[in-house]
């Protein structure tokens, strides 16, 4: 078994604070219940990976990165834990929550979870979210 998913547990076991989403309840979401414990420390792990990411992109874009040979591998390492992260807490949400006919949910301030009467977008935007607090 790898080493990533080994550790996940034991990371999940100790985070004592949480990362709570900033984006505020919209006309468009209609609420199923509050996030677990579980789901908040994944969700906080998740943000955290993003956050990690988003600096490394920055850097990768204006650093001297001339001197780490080992960059593009951390790099890759970051990006694919981030992705695989976020797609993990999403199917524990649908999961915990019975959601697998809604086409799009979300988690609000407050630990709300919702579905969408409409798509809420991408990855991308998911992540943008997140790191931005919106």
């Amino acid at each position: 078994m790898s080493t990533f998913i080994k550790l996940l547990p034991l990371e999940m076991a100790d985070i004592k604070t949480y990362s709570e989403p900033h984006q505020k309840i919209t006309p468009n979401d209609n609420i199923v219940g509050d996030m677990s414990d579980d789901l908040k420390k994944l969700l906080t792990i998740t943000i955290l990976s993003g956050r990690k990411f988003a600096e490394m992109q920055v850097e990768r874009k204006f650093g001297n990165l001339e001197n780490d040979e080992n960059w593009e591998g951390k790099f890759r390492e970051a990006q694919e834990k981030t992705e695989l992260l976020t797609k993990i807490f999403w199917v524990a949400v649908r999961d915990e929550f019975s959601m697998w006919d809604k086409g799009s949910i979300g988690v609000r301030k407050g630990f709300k979870v919702v579905w969408l009467d409409e798509s809420s977008g991408s990855f991308m935007d998911f992540l943008n979210n997140l790191l931005e607090g919106n």
